[in-house]
């Protein structure tokens, strides 16, 4: 039985149940929580990705940004909706997702000038699995729990630095979805933060019992 914390008793940020790395002064990694995202990240206002109307199912190569340009992956990934095609993931959230079911790997290139990045994965089987992301040299390392226990993963750039790509993978053989995605563009001087990274609450869950094995047929 998996068991999460409800978010309103969360009242502080969740010290200690997320890993900050950084393997240069210029690309710093975070990731280690359900939690809904945050407004700002890394001191960069964040924007959310809008609904992407295509069909469900559909093999896609990419998704448009909310600041223009676009979101390249590296193999098809199919368009699936949190609670359709896909039946779980974390905070309450019920969007797109976008579902690598052919191989463990798959490179997000990203738009010019993007100095801030987010978005969640998670294993296709219900079980644990592990989901790591990179940006050249700096590297988050996270097991994730399939049954609703989708993950943060973000990445943001300290001056004026940006970032063109990030690399995601899993342990999981029979695939993973990434979504929920976030990005920022560049400014001159981030706005500092109280913290690196404050998200409160998490996904309210608890006493899941009987499962199926797989969370939606392959296209």
């Amino acid at each position: 039985m998996k068991t999460f914390i409800n978010g309103s008793q969360i009242l502080t940020a969740l010290i200690g149940a997320f890993i900050v790395t950084s393997a240069s002064a210029q690309i710093i990694g975070v990731s280690g929580s359900t939690s809904k995202p945050p407004s700002v990240f890394g001191g960069y206002s964040m924007t959310k990705f809008a609904d992407d109307s295509r069909p469900e199912y559909d093999n896609v190569t990419g998704v448009a940004s909310p600041l223009g340009g676009t979101i390249n992956f590296s193999a098809e990934l199919n368009h699936r909706e949190v609670n359709s095609g896909w039946q779980t993931w974390s905070n309450r959230y019920k969007g797109d997702v976008y579902y690598l079911n052919s191989g463990t790997t798959v490179t997000l290139t990203l738009p010019t000038a993007t100095t801030a990045f987010y978005f969640y994965a998670e294993p296709q089987s219900f079980d644990d699995f592990k989901i790591k992301a990179s940006v050249g040299s700096t590297l988050l390392s996270q097991v994730v729990d399939g049954l609703y226990g989708a993950e943060f993963f973000g990445f943001y750039t300290t001056g004026t630095e940006t970032f063109s790509s990030i690399t995601i993978s899993t342990s999981d053989r029979t695939g993973f979805a990434i979504g929920e995605f976030g990005i920022a563009a560049p400014r001159a001087t981030p706005v500092p933060e109280p913290s690196t990274y404050a998200l409160v609450g998490a996904a309210a869950l608890c006493g899941l019992i009987v499962v199926r094995r797989f969370k939606g047929k392959a296209s």
